[in-house]
């Protein structure tokens, strides 16, 4: 029995070693005071950014050849990427791009370099990639995020929030102050928890549902193909692919507007 159950631990902690090992290629970590700043720039490749109650900034790399994990260490990577990472006491900046040999290379056999970072709570960060998606978590600091051809997935942020992609969606869940959230070509969904500042979302080329909390007094200016909402103690015109006015005696700035898609709007 002692036999068996000695066995049963070695499989339980060979298993989770091997998972925790395909999370990323490798890993580095750095002391920073707080609250903290980072900014990562990448010409290809996934962001990820959450928080957690360690102390300091740990950076996962994630490299990929047509999409399997492969393993290779930071000398090695150096050969295909120039990765540059600054440090100062209370932040970070990641400066990441392929070497023109590796761009040249067929797509099913380059190195597609992504970041998962994790951070101190109140992290404020400016991420941007040219071809990635973008994910941020449960954050208490103003973030900025702008990919050129990607998502952008927004959960539990407290600050200001901006979210802009040239050609993909952004979701957004619990948000809490000034948001921003722009798309040429892609939907716009989620909620927001609290409202102190402006809110904005505009995409030109899709459809949009948001939740708001019920309360705080409103000016909206509202604009789609068509509009799904119900209020009351609304004073302002309303169309069917037009709303403009005060909702609760007015306040708070919510312009949001589609030129091509659908609207619905809900409060909480």
């Amino acid at each position: 029995m002692k036999n068996i159950s000695l066995i049963l631990l070695f499989t339980i902690i060979t298993t989770f070693c091997s998972a925790q090992s395909q999370e990323y290629s490798f890993s580095e970590k750095y002391n920073v005071d707080v609250p903290a700043k980072l900014s990562i720039v990448l010409e290809d490749g996934d962001i990820s950014v959450f928080s957690s109650n360690e102390p300091g900034i740990r950076v996962n790399l994630i490299a990929k050849i047509n999409k399997k994990l492969i393993k290779i260490d930071r000398i090695e990577l150096e050969k295909h990427f120039t990765i540059e990472i600054k440090k100062s006491h209370n932040s970070i900046m990641i400066v990441s791009k392929p070497t023109q040999k590796e761009n040249n290379k067929r797509w099913n056999n380059r190195i597609i370099l992504s970041f998962e970072v994790i951070v101190p709570k109140t992290t404020s960060c400016g991420l941007y990639t040219v071809d990635g998606n973008i994910s941020v978590k449960n954050l208490q600091a103003n973030q900025k995020c702008r990919t050129v051809d990607g998502d952008i997935h927004l959960t539990n942020i407290r600050g200001i929030v901006s979210a802009i992609t040239s050609d993909g969606n952004v979701s957004f869940k619990d948000i809490e102050g000034d948001f921003t959230a722009v798309s040429n070509n892609g939907n716009m969904s989620g909620s927001l928890s609290v409202l102190t500042e402006a809110i904005s979302i505009k995409t030109l080329d899709g459809d949009i549902k948001v939740a708001l909390p019920k309360g705080p007094g409103l000016n909206l200016d509202l604009s789609a193909d068509k509009i799904d909402t119900n209020f009351d103690n609304f004073i302002g015109k309303i169309r069917g692919n037009y709303v403009k006015g005060e909702l609760d005696g007015g306040g708070i700035p919510v312009n949001i507007s589609t030129l091509d898609g659908d609207l619905r709007l809900d409060f909480k």
